[in-house]
């Protein structure tokens, strides 16, 4: 709830109105092998968990997006609230990083699973600290090239105990 309202405000802040939905046009199928590439290029190039930087032609304009704290639909969505966020996270941010567990596809499904963690510190006088372990699982179809349809992230802890990492002193101010 409290990240669903913070993007609503930093959205209602920052849009400018562009990229909203543009007309779709058909895209040429991918193969599950450039799809699971180009996934772990957005980890291990993009570092798109801290900057959303990813490669939107291995996603359909319909993707839901879901995470512990909120969740919607379509890839201009998640590339408008991305665009929004950044200028927010720039200047809260010190220092960020991912690190690249690895990724796999699910036997038998039409699934791909990346783990990671990610970690940050924050400006602010108490200099919070963020440490999450997570997963994330993507679903695709054929029918639609190949491309993620549903990309679902799951954390070790709960999304409670992830914010509550924001308001607690990092370690370096104790």
């Amino acid at each position: 709830m409290l990240v669903s309202s913070l993007t609503a405000v930093v959205n209602a802040i920052f849009d400018d109105g562009a990229g909203e939905r543009e007309a779709e046009e058909e895209k040429e199928a991918i193969s599950v092998e450039y799809l699971v590439e180009g996934l772990k290029s957005d980890y291990t190039e993009r570092n798109y968990l801290w900057t959303g930087n990813i490669d939107a032609n291995l996603y359909d304009s319909d993707c839901v997006f879901t995470d512990p704290t909120l969740s919607f639909q379509g890839l201009a969505t998640f590339q408008r609230n991305v665009k929004n966020l950044q200028p927010v996270l720039k200047v809260l941010v010190s220092e960020s990083a991912t690190t690249f567990r690895g990724i796999r596809r699910i036997e038998g499904a039409p699934k791909v699973e990346a783990e990671w963690r990610m970690t940050g510190t924050f400006r602010l006088p108490w200099k919070p600290e963020l440490n999450l372990d997570g997963r994330t699982l993507f679903t695709y179809e054929e029918a639609k090239g190949n491309r993620v349809v549903r990309y679902d992230e799951f954390w070790q802890l709960s999304a409670r105990d992830a914010l509550l990492q924001l308001v607690t002193p990092g370690r370096r101010n104790k």
